[in-house]
């Protein structure tokens, strides 16, 4: 495979930003630094499609509130959890929930209200070995 040849393209505000990409360009499973002239350099995180990306964000929140249950409780709520405990409707947010059970699946419909800063991104085209190196054919990019 010759991924020092691969290419992406990614529809960013109606217009399409076309990258050619070196393996030093890709670090964790599907996440790559693209850098636009001198002007920024950005993370892209690739999936399949939008369910792919939702599951990305699931597993995020399950992560960080088993490895650091502090950061979580800030992040959440003390009063949340303790109203889920409860049965009760609370959450973060605008949209209030029965669980955190409840509170996953929002981040799964909501890509976007997980890790990530912008997207949902379109990728309308990628050279087969941006494939290969991720072992699907990406469709959808959020940035960080």
């Amino acid at each position: 495979m010759r991924l020092d040849l691969a290419f992406v393209s990614i529809k960013i505000d109606d217009k399409v930003h076309t990258h050619f990409l070196k393996p030093e360009d890709f670090y964790g499973d599907n996440i790559v630094e693209i850098e636009d002239a001198a002007s920024w350099a950005q993370n892209f995180y690739l999936f399949k499609d939008d369910d792919a990306a939702g599951d990305y964000c699931v597993e995020w929140q399950r992560t960080i509130i088993e490895d650091d249950p502090e950061q979580a409780v800030e992040m959440i709520g003390a009063e949340n959890l303790i109203q889920w405990a409860l049965g009760n409707l609370a959450g973060p947010g605008s949209i209030k929930v029965r669980s955190l059970e409840e509170w996953f699946q929002l981040f799964r419909d909501h890509p976007l209200d997980g890790p990530f800063e912008e997207g949902p991104y379109e990728i309308v085209a990628c050279s087969p070995e941006i494939e290969e190196h991720l072992g699907f054919k990406p469709t959808v990019a959020f940035s960080h």
